[in-house]
């Protein structure tokens, strides 16, 4: 099977924070200020970007623990 990298994994840890951070900055700056009009239209718009970052990060956590050589140590439990 020939396999095509799309996108590398910097590439979406980028574009996840992009959405995490579109998130913040509507959570931080434009709900406390929503009195209608086009700042709740800009606000549901950063709302659906902004939920695209969790499963971005679930996707490179769980790829990340199939390619490493010490799960244990990945998952941050020293096996002793």
């Amino acid at each position: 099977m020939n396999r095509r990298k799309i996108l590398s994994g910097a590439q979406l840890k980028y574009i996840a924070f992009t959405s995490m951070l579109i998130d913040h900055v509507n959570k931080a700056l434009i709900y406390p200020n929503l009195n209608g009009g086009i700042l709740l239209v800009i606000s549901d718009i950063f709302d659906v970007l902004g939920r695209i970052a969790f499963p971005i990060f679930m996707f490179l956590l769980i790829e990340g623990y199939f390619r490493t050589t010490n799960r244990w140590k990945y998952l941050g439990i020293e096996k002793g």
